[in-house]
């Protein structure tokens, strides 16, 4: 949509625009660890998390490394769901998301509407929690899950 957005409202980031993401975001969670009394490496950005879609209301991401590895799983940090802010792992590797993508859209769970103010994405999102699920069984919980021996900060403290 407007050769920006891919799925569900986010936007697709060049490589150049995601480190400039990074790099501002674990920016301003080191001063806002700071700001709060604790260490600069301590924050609720972790400097291994390397953004690949945004919106408004969360960050996709995955783990970057200095060690190879063959497959890294996605993360979503959802801001809105204060229910439970921690990021959610959603893709088992970025294979199988851009697989549950082309599903959705196939299987219509995905459509592009055509509104009164331009061209939107219409989001069928029963359908496609069981898209998702049918190539990413083993993606549920969240980060922390994965990695239980990280401390969560809330978001922007």
């Amino acid at each position: 949509i407007g050769g920006e957005f891919f799925f569900g409202g986010l936007q697709f980031l060049s490589l150049e625009e995601a480190s400039e993401k990074y790099h501002k975001t674990l920016l301003l969670a080191k001063e806002k660890a700071v700001m709060s009394g604790r260490n600069a490496l301590d924050t609720w950005w972790n400097k291994h998390w390397f953004p690949i879609f945004c919106e408004e209301k969360g960050d996709f991401f995955i783990i970057a490394s200095e060690e190879q590895k063959k497959h890294t799983p996605v993360f979503f940090y959802d801001y809105k769901d204060w229910d439970d802010i921690r990021p959610k792992y959603k893709y088992t590797n970025f294979t199988c998301m851009v697989q549950t993508i082309a599903e959705c859209y196939e299987a219509g769970a995905y459509k592009l509407i055509e509104g009164e103010y331009g061209k939107y994405l219409e989001e069928d999102y029963e359908r496609v929690e069981s898209i998702r699920l049918k190539y990413n069984s083993n993606a549920f919980g969240t980060y922390y899950d994965l990695v239980p021996e990280e401390t969560f900060y809330l978001p922007g403290f």
